[in-house]
């Protein structure tokens, strides 16, 4: 099961990620000043991530826990 959008959030800050801007509706960016990344999340904190949204994030910063 995809975590809630308040535990990757917790998560990219724990790597260094700030939250750069609020986007359009729910959607959020976050920006890692050292290497210049940038990931943008759907939903409130209280939302479940999508499944393939996790699954393309957990690929993309190398997290391999199911």
């Amino acid at each position: 099961m995809p975590p809630r959008v308040r535990e990757i959030v917790a998560r990219l800050m724990r790597l260094g990620y700030i939250r750069k801007r609020h986007g359009k509706g729910d959607h959020t960016v976050y920006y890692n000043p050292r290497t210049g990344d940038q990931i943008t999340l759907d939903g409130s904190p209280n939302h479940e991530l999508p499944k393939a949204v996790w699954e393309k994030l957990k690929k993309r910063l190398g997290w391999d826990e199911s």
